[in-house]
């Protein structure tokens, strides 16, 4: 998922915004000039205000997590999963796109 997501960051650091970001990765991917992984690709990210992270220790206070299993094309077919949004299992966001993923709220 690397070249995926760093030409995301690429692309808002041009000035690229919201849904636009996603529409050229994804004829990016669908052309061939970017690669997608053939196998699932975890991700973890923890969110919270700008002074929220303490450098000293490695740690972020009041922080929400995030987990997510990026299974580019992945459908309710493929994966048995659900596309309604539940904090209370995993389901399936952006089915059929090169960002399909399965979320995981931190309330599991």
């Amino acid at each position: 998922m690397d070249p995926f997501m760093a030409r995301g960051r690429a692309l808002r650091l041009q000035g690229t915004t919201g849904a636009q970001v996603d529409t050229v990765r994804f004829a990016e991917v669908k052309t061939g000039k970017i690669k997608m992984p053939t196998q699932p690709a975890a991700l973890y990210q923890i969110f919270g205000a700008k002074d929220a992270y303490d450098a000293a220790s490695n740690s972020v206070k009041n922080g929400r997590n995030l987990f997510v299993v990026y299974i580019p094309f992945a459908t309710p077919q493929s994966t048995g999963l659900s596309t309604t949004p539940s904090d209370t299992k995993p389901w399936l966001m952006l089915p059929g796109t090169a960002k399909a993923h399965i979320m995981f709220t931190s309330k599991m």
